[in-house]
């Protein structure tokens, strides 16, 4: 998949960021329905120094929610510190200082918590082109490194539960194990 991301400063106050990606997710012996979009838009407003309110929507590549809301605030007590009191996805950010005096970057460990899923095109047995869609909530810990010019790093560990599973031409649906 590829995406394409865009910001712009709305106002002193106010920041948007909007992206389209599109990506063939399939198991590539099916291909009917494969090509997806997916899409943001969001937007930011300083409320003071220390909070921002965010909000907009995500279209995710999920069959059974098409689009998902983005909502809630953001808090930062310190220079070092972001806590994101949104859905889909909470987190707690704390800046890392490396190595003192060397400038390597703006670097971030944290923790986060979302809602996340897919759907893919498959073949199922016999020759069957079908589509299977999951759900799933996640808990992770990881590192970012954003560096000038946008080239990022990112190293994420996490826990998978309440995962669903779903066939689009068969009314099975399972729920495997965390």
């Amino acid at each position: 998949s590829l995406t394409v991301s865009w910001m712009h400063k709305w106002s002193d106050r106010t920041n948007l960021m909007v992206g389209i990606g599109g990506g063939v997710y399939s198991d590539f012996d099916a291909t009917d329905g494969a090509f997806r979009i997916t899409g943001h838009a969001m937007a930011t407003t300083q409320l003071n120094d220390r909070w921002e309110m965010m909000w907009g929507a995500v279209v995710l590549n999920q069959g059974n929610i098409p689009v998902l809301p983005v909502a809630g605030f953001v808090y930062k007590p310190n220079a070092d510190t972001r806590i994101e009191l949104a859905a889909p996805r909470p987190s707690y950010a704390k800046r890392i200082h490396w190595f003192e005096g060397i400038d390597s970057g703006d670097n971030w460990a944290y923790v986060a918590g979302e809602f996340d899923g897919g759907r893919y095109a498959v073949m199922r047995p016999g020759g069957i082109e079908d589509t299977v869609n999951f759900q799933d909530f996640r808990l992770v810990a990881g590192i970012e490194g954003k560096r000038p010019k946008g080239i990022n790093s990112q190293l994420e560990v996490g826990y998978v539960f309440g995962r669903k599973v779903s066939f689009q031409n068969d009314p099975t649906e399972f729920d495997p194990s965390n």
